[in-house]
């Protein structure tokens, strides 16, 4: 009869127990978060100035948690992207599947986006043209760029003239903003300048047009004031 109640309590903390770890568990499960918009945008952004013959980027399409992704890898608290896993999968350049594995094109801007990036590694692809000018880009070691036809930091090849010439869809439309914004602050002086001198102009060096104008204004100053009065 006396162990009875150390056993109730050794039932009891057993069943606790359990209950703990199945919260502890379904709290695990649910601690994942879906990655954020703007940089699942810049991700689809970056992909179509990529060509990939071999189709490794299949995954990287639709409305989809970008984090389930291929190659991306994202915190789990956040739902940042953390980093961009993208070398040839391959490594012995002798073998066929090297070649037809390599991602082409050029690397996007977009990509600048990914403020939280810690790691990005595209090597050994045929990637060409300059490297974005970003911060977290331009702290990546070289070696995460090798076996390209890149240049700009941190690469030691420097871009030239002719590479520079090429710009990505990001950097023409940047520019093309940019182009309408300095036309726009132009035309703002010159069409001061023409509007008044077209009306202005005139009435200084012609005397019965400024008689005239002058006569005008009179006259409608007088109607106003006495509409006004009327009205009061």
């Amino acid at each position: 009869m006396t162990m009875k109640p150390s056993i109730s309590i050794v039932v009891l903390f057993l069943e606790l127990l359990a209950l703990a770890i199945i919260d502890i568990s379904f709290s695990n499960r649910n601690t994942h978060l879906n990655c954020i918009e703007s940089e699942r945008e810049a991700l689809l952004r970056f992909k179509q100035d990529l060509n990939d013959p071999s189709n490794r980027l299949t995954s990287w399409s639709g409305d989809g948690d970008c984090c389930t992704w291929d190659g991306v890898v994202c915190d789990n608290l956040t739902g940042h992207v953390l980093q961009l896993h993208l070398q040839n999968p391959h490594n012995d350049s002798e073998v066929r599947s090297f070649w037809s594995s390599q991602l082409g094109g050029e690397i996007s801007s977009s990509i600048s986006n990914l403020s939280f990036l810690s790691h990005l590694n595209v090597s050994n692809n045929n990637l060409t043209g300059r490297i974005p000018l970003s911060t977290q880009l331009l702290s990546f070691d070289a070696s995460c760029f090798a076996g390209n036809e890149l240049c700009g930091d941190p690469l030691p090849k420097k871009c030239t003239k002719t590479s520079n010439s090429m710009p990505n869809h990001d950097e023409r439309g940047e520019d093309g903003d940019e182009h309408k914004v300095i036309w726009f602050y132009v035309s703002m002086p010159i069409g001061f300048v023409v509007g008044f001198w077209g009306v202005i102009g005139p009435l200084i060096f012609n005397r019965r047009w400024r008689y005239k104008y002058c006569h005008f204004l009179d006259f409608i100053g007088n109607k106003l004031y006495y509409f006004v009065k009327k009205c009061c």
